[in-house]
């Protein structure tokens, strides 16, 4: 018996070595983690450009919509606004309630510049006197 306890006692640290081998990373392979942040993030100019992308795959999509940026309104102005909204509807254009007033710079950049590409397509597909024409429907 004495013999088989020195065999095990000879084989735990072999058994030992090639455990931890098997278990353990090699410490040339640890290296230190790299990390990118986009300091754009929450500001105006990656608002800005994420409007711009969603524009123009809307306007690929065949899909005019504009952000509509609503605040207090006067019991006056409430009939008017349903009558553009009415006419802009029947050419297609779907209006989509904005950040109004807000303090999210990325949000006011994503929709002035949506609203900018998708107010040139409308002008492009429509004519240069769109809005001016849509206006004066308005006060009809």
């Amino acid at each position: 018996m004495p013999r088989n306890i020195h065999v095990i006692t000879a084989l735990a640290p072999l058994a030992a070595v090639l455990l931890g081998g098997l278990f353990a990373a090699p410490a040339a392979a640890v290296e230190p983690m790299r990390v990118s942040i986009d300091a754009r993030i929450g500001t105006e100019a990656r608002g800005r450009e994420r409007g711009e992308q969603a524009a123009q795959a809307d306007i690929a999509a065949g899909t005019l919509k504009l952000f509509e940026s609503t605040g207090l309104e006067t019991v006056g102005d409430l009939p008017r606004r349903r009558v553009r909204e009415r006419l802009l509807r029947a050419k297609g254009i779907r209006l989509d309630h904005g950040p109004g007033c807000t303090d999210a710079a990325e949000q006011r950049g994503y929709a002035a510049a949506y609203n900018e590409r998708m107010t040139g397509e409308v002008q492009r597909r429509f004519g240069p006197d769109f809005w001016t024409q849509l206006d004066r429907n308005v006060d009809r």
